[in-house]
This record gives C-alpha cells, structure tokens and sequence, in this order.
C-alpha cells in the first residue's frame, strides 16, 4: 500500500483499502485519513471508502 501511494498511485491503493479492512477492522480511521484528502485526484476513491466502512460495520 505504502508503495502505491508513494508512487501516486491514490485509486489503486484505495482499492485494497477494503480488503485491509476485511482482514483488520481496527485500521479504517487510520487510512480513511489518508485517502479523504485525495477523493479531489480521484473520485473514485470515494467508492473504496464506503466499501470499507460496509465492512468495517459487519464486523
């Protein structure tokens, strides 16, 4: 993930923000921080947040 961000990569980090998510709820907060600055690159990172909140919230 780190790599792909470094490499401004922001949509495709995104996407493996839910699968993160799945296997680690406790880390949401933490990367919903680092990817709400960036929905203005990429809108369709918006997508990827709520998908991880939905699974965040099944817990």
């Amino acid at each position: 993930m780190n790599n792909t961000l470094q490499n401004k990569r922001y949509y495709q980090a995104s996407q493996l923000f839910p699968v993160l998510v799945h296997y680690e709820k406790s880390i949401f907060d933490e990367y919903k921080d680092i990817f709400t600055p960036l929905i203005h690159l990429d809108n369709r990172i918006t997508y990827n947040i709520e998908e991880a909140g939905k699974i965040r919230e099944k817990g």
